[in-house]
């Protein structure tokens, strides 16, 4: 008898090592891939933000303001009017082209994160399936093990 709870110690101590070796950092594995996750689109609803409707409409206006520049006579226009806001148009529209450079940028990033984190998914799986045949390799030495103790007590005389 003694034999037999001695091996079923033993079991339950490797089946313990194996959820805290295997199962405890699978799991830690994906709460970290979870919290990333989250993070992420914390950080993009945070940080992605573009100013550029209001860059369109400083645009428009400066395009009229430069029409009504153009439109008054040569003797009331102030030296290097037209320069500068030729400039503050340039520079506006490049800044336009930046950010939605920026965006599809912040976009691709967003999207190889997510195809990480789906990879991640099947682990889960893989994880799952594991974790189910451990407990049915252990359920099954446990079983083994109580079954010997039972055929040896059967075989024990009774002394009828």
């Amino acid at each position: 008898m003694a034999k037999h709870l001695s091996n079923s110690q033993s079991l339950l101590e490797d089946e313990a090592r194996a959820w805290d070796l295997g199962v405890l950092e699978d799991l830690k594995r994906q709460r970290d891939s979870l919290v990333s996750m989250r993070e992420m689109f914390d950080r993009r609803d945070r940080y992605d933000k573009d100013n550029i409707p209001y860059l369109e409409k400083r645009i428009q206006n400066n395009e009229n303001k430069l029409v009504a520049i153009r439109a008054k006579p040569e003797n009331l226009m102030k030296p290097g009017e037209i320069e500068k806001v030729t400039e503050a148009i340039i520079k506006d529209k490049q800044s336009i082209v930046a950010q939605h450079a920026r965006g599809v940028f912040v976009k691709e990033c967003i999207r190889d994160e997510l195809m990480n984190f789906q990879s991640s998914q099947y682990h889960v799986s893989r994880l799952s399936q594991d974790w189910a045949q451990e407990r049915v390799k252990y359920s099954e030495l446990q079983a083994d093990n109580w079954k010997q103790l039972q055929e040896e007590a059967e075989a024990m005389p009774l002394g009828e």
